[in-house]
């Protein structure tokens, strides 16, 4: 008997890098109207120059970037670990569309939400994860689960976003800066529970940094007890965390505080002793500790 096809399933990853805007901030009057409100009201500094400095990529900017890479070819496909496929089928409808970012868009003004989801076919309901830190795109792919699971979709994009540019003076959290603008793109479709592709998410809020790294141990034991899992580890995970003899480790860069786990899928070597992936993360500011584990062929 055929298993019902009902979780999220992954089934395919895109990721790119952009350039530095080339207009400036102050080219749309309504984004320095804004920025200048904001920054009265929170009695923060704009930054000197702004209306002559380029401008970073907006929201908008990436996730057309994000689209247009991944219709021409994939550059998905994790290793085997997420079914391999064509490009993207731009007749077939989305479901749910969410935007993830640690901050928010530098140009509310706009409406990214609005001008991406006309990009794609169907009327996807739009939602948004932002200020959640390093944690971004695990809240991202829990609120899809939650949401796919009460209104019964069958198709669903996640887009997540690193944004360098700021118009605020104000200084930033090193374990959130932004070394350049980025975005990633998951593709999730309906498929049975378990199989390659599907996964979930396990979150601890309020851990400590004295604790992280014991946390961390025990989420992996717990999701991987044979150890033979290959371990994507963000830049919040120190070295020493993660125990000696465990699966294959890759490492995300610094300054890619929503990107750098998810950054890591696209082009991973085959491995197929692998039998899943655990995407492992851990903010200081906020005391966030998150895992994914993503079925393999071998589950």
């Amino acid at each position: 008997m055929t298993p019902a096809a009902v979780g999220p399933v992954v089934t395919a990853v895109a990721a790119c890098r952009l350039t530095p805007g080339h207009r400036r901030f102050g080219e749309r009057v309504e984004d320095l109207e804004y920025a200048r409100s904001q920054a009265e009201q929170a009695g923060a500094a704009l930054r000197p120059g702004l209306a002559e400095q380029p401008a970073g990529n907006t929201f908008e900017d990436m996730g057309a970037a994000l689209l247009a890479a991944s219709a021409k070819a994939w550059t998905a496909g994790t290793a085997g670990h997420v079914p391999p496929a064509g490009p993207v089928d731009v007749e077939q409808p989305v479901d749910l569309l969410v935007l993830a970012h640690t901050a928010p868009d530098f140009t509310p003004t706009t409406l990214a939400a609005a001008a991406l989801a006309e990009r794609l076919p169907g009327e996807p309901t739009v939602l948004g994860v932002t200020e959640q830190g390093r944690s971004t795109p695990f809240t991202a792919l829990r609120l899809v689960t939650s949401h796919w699971r009460r209104h019964g979709h069958r198709r669903a994009m996640v887009m997540v976003f690193d944004q360098s540019f700021t118009p605020y003076a104000n200084e930033v959290p090193d374990v959130w800066r932004v070394d350049g603008d980025g975005a990633v793109l998951l593709v999730l479709e309906a498929g049975p529970d378990d199989s390659s592709g599907s996964y979930r998410v396990r979150q601890e809020h309020g851990v400590s940094p004295q604790r992280a790294a014991g946390r961390l141990r025990a989420l992996l034991t717990e999701a991987d007890p044979e150890g033979r899992a290959r371990v994507l580890a963000g830049s919040g995970i120190a070295p020493g965390w993660i125990p000696a003899g465990r699966g294959p480790v890759r490492r995300g860069p610094e300054g890619r505080p929503s990107t750098g786990v998810l950054g890591l899928l696209p082009g991973l070597p085959r491995d197929d002793d692998a039998r899943a992936l655990l995407l492992v993360e851990y903010d200081s500011e906020l005391g966030d500790l998150s895992l994914c584990r993503i079925e393999g062929p071998g589950a």
